[in-house]
């Protein structure tokens, strides 16, 4: 009998959809798997059987949706005796991690077919983001005076940047979707217009060996599509194929994956829960797993759920066949397999005001019922909240953890570096000025700054050249040398205060594209200028404080917690009103004709889909207890909020 641990419970054998799921090799499945059902333990046991039938871990491609789950699967593989030659060529099989390891290793093998350098750097989203923008604002200036009327007529400027963006990380499918059909006015002229800054900005990168994420997929499916040899090679070479979150993949991916098991659909194993569809931001399509389980007649279902206690899972049953009775993706209610109890298992609690202060109390009384903070989560539609509550526990004296999730030019750090490099473009700014003397760089108290205002001078910049106690002289002077090498200031700035920003990654992304020797002070604040219009964020780390947890639902999927509190739950769904729509099968629409009107109606109704499965994915975190927290007044209930569906309506 077989005995494995799945989530902190031990399962005594596998069930009947399990073994299935474990055993079926000779035809092609999709399974889908509940919340707490215990997937990956059916994706190991799966690998296990693999290798059992004598295929080796090179010949299996194991594609999971983040690193960590693919070493979660890799070690728990290990966990088992294997032969010593079998555990390490599982510990660095090159075939068990994401999508994208995937298509690095397509790139770095193949990529000559395309003429492509190796890959020398991946960029981050956000050091994509800054290199985007540097070449972007210098392409516009290069345009011709219809071509640029025909943009701003069409977009604003920050319009512009974001719909170019968004366009060139979907350009396959952009032109894809054009290919052979009436397209909506204006779009044609739109490829035909930002088509050549794309390859501009593709031949940037690729001169250089860079690389985004979105480019490891693009350039991989190109070289599948354009080379038959090299793709009947790698159908060779992989006689099984897994696919982890099969629910979160996206149409491109997708085409990646049929490319390697064409002809041999067997070949194809694909396990998730549309039900937790939450990745749209990502291009995710549930509509894939949808048209793939009518395809194939039907999927496996794995409904026993391991994770949750009896009475709670009840209370989550309940609101979920609410939640989705009239939802395309249908609930399947999920069976206990811990049938012990426990008292109160699920809470709502009606605040009348004040709701960080209500979450602050009830938290103070679960740790008064022996509850330690690190077995409580509070888990959040989006993440802008997080630090009020963080520092609300603080304060209580609740050690707490969490992530915080700021815009980059709201962060001091960055406000510092920038006062820095206007005073030293422009000297008379004496705001600048002033803000940079009180920072941790120019170091004056407010006293030291209201006695440096009443020396001689009309500028802040005078008074400090005159200043008895010459204070900063390494800035006089390189100010009185009228350096405009923003390196150079840069540097001096860091050597002379032997001080450097607290959060490095992000602030060296946003310091690089800075220091380039074509970078005038002038230029440098052109820029800071237009980006400050922008909506550029970093996620510091957590603390890795032993303490209550506050993550984002979509931080929290795939975990779990004794005591889920679910907060913030005023908050609406995240309203997005894009200037260029993409559709599944039809060409991209712009905004202010009817093909737009369309898609966006489309779109709204799969943003209120995806807001009801974050809402599930977020019940179905807990183990324990679960406790939401609604206002007592229920008038004026935004509807696309979370509230709206624990709060009575009006008759």
């Amino acid at each position: 009998m077989l005995r494995f641990a799945v989530l902190g419970w031990v399962m005594p054998s596998l069930t009947e959809e399990q073994r299935i799921a474990v055993e079926t090799v000779n035809s092609p499945l999709l399974v889908s798997a509940s919340a707490g059902s215990g997937k990956t333990s059916v994706l190991v046991e799966r690998y296990l059987n693999l290798l059992r039938q004598g295929l080796k871990p090179r010949e299996i491609l194991a594609v999971t949706f983040t690193v960590e789950a693919a070493e979660e699967l890799r070690e728990r593989i290990l966990c088992y005796d294997l032969p010593e030659k079998t555990a390490g060529e599982v510990r660095f099989s090159p075939h068990l991690g994401t999508i994208h390891s995937f298509c690095y290793g397509i790139l770095e093998h193949y990529g000559s077919v395309l003429n492509l350098k190796p890959i020398e750097k991946i960029l981050s989203a956000f050091e994509f983001q800054n290199a985007f923008h540097h070449t972007f604002e210098d392409w516009l200036q290069t345009l011709d005076t219809d071509s640029l009327k025909f943009l701003l007529n069409t977009f604003t400027h920050l319009e512009l940047f974001r719909a170019t963006q968004s366009l060139f990380n979907q350009r396959t499918h952009f032109k894809d979707s054009m290919e052979g059909k009436s397209c909506p006015e204006g779009v044609t002229k739109l490829w035909d217009t930002l088509s050549p800054f794309f390859k501009l900005l593709e031949t940037q990168f690729i001169s250089k060996g860079i690389y985004s994420f979105d480019d490891l997929e693009t350039y991989a499916l190109r070289i599948l599509q354009q080379s038959e040899e090299i793709s009947q090679l790698i159908r060779s070479r992989i006689r099984s194929v897994m696919v982890d979150e099969f629910q979160d993949t996206s149409r491109q991916q997708w085409k990646i994956i049929e490319h390697v098991v064409r002809g041999n659909p067997e070949k194809l194993f694909m396990v998730g829960d549309p039900l937790q569809s939450i990745y749209r931001f990502r291009n995710a399509d549930v509509t894939l797993f949808l048209e793939l389980e009518k395809k194939l007649g039907g999927s496996v279902k794995l409904t026993t759920n391991f994770r949750t206690q009896g009475s709670l899972l009840s209370e989550i049953n309940r609101i979920a066949q609410s939640l989705f009775q009239d939802s395309r993706v249908s609930f399947t209610p999920m069976v206990a397999s811990r049938t012990e109890n426990t008292e109160a298992p699920f809470s709502l609690v009606h605040y009348h005001s004040g709701e960080v202060e209500a979450v602050v109390a009830r938290v103070q009384a679960q740790l008064a019922r022996g509850y330690l903070p690190e077995q409580i989560s509070l888990l959040f539609r989006v993440s802008d909240r997080i630090p009020l509550y963080l520092n609300a526990l603080e304060a209580a004296g609740i050690p707490a953890d969490g992530k915080k999730t700021n815009k980059l030019f709201e962060m001091y750090d960055v406000i510092d570096i920038v006062h820095f490099l206007k005073v030293v473009h422009q000297p008379q700014d004496d705001f600048a000025f002033a803000s940079f003397l009180r920072s941790p760089y120019g170091g004056f108290t407010a006293e030291g700054l209201w006695k440096l205002k009443s020396l001689p001078g009309k500028s802040l910049f005078e008074k400090l050249m005159t200043d008895p106690d010459q204070k900063l002289k390494w800035l006089c002077s390189i100010i009185d040398q009228k350096n405009s090498d923003t390196h150079e200031a840069l540097c001096t700035l860091f050597r002379e205060t032997r001080r450097f920003p607290f959060h490095g990654d992000a602030l060296l992304a946003f310091l690089e594209p800075l220091t380039e020797d074509s970078n005038t002070l002038s230029d440098v604040l052109l820029k800071i200028d237009r980006w400050e219009k922008g909506d550029i964020v970093f996620q510091s780390e957590s603390r890795g404080t032993r303490g209550v947890r506050l993550m984002t639902v979509h931080a929290a999927k795939g975990l779990e917690f004794p005591h889920v509190f679910l907060v913030d739950t005023l908050r609406q769904m995240p309203r997005k009103n894009p200037a260029i729509l993409f559709g599944d099968t039809e060409p991209p629409a712009l905004k202010g004709n009817e093909a737009y009107s369309m898609l966006k109606d489309r779109q709204e109704k799969e943003e209120w889909e995806e807001t009801k499965r974050i809402l599930y994915v977020a019940l179905t975190r807990a183990k324990e207890s679960l406790t939401i927290f609604v206002p007592k007044d229920a008038k004026a209930i935004p509807k696309s909020s979370w509230a709206s569906f624990f709060c009575p309506k009006d008759p």
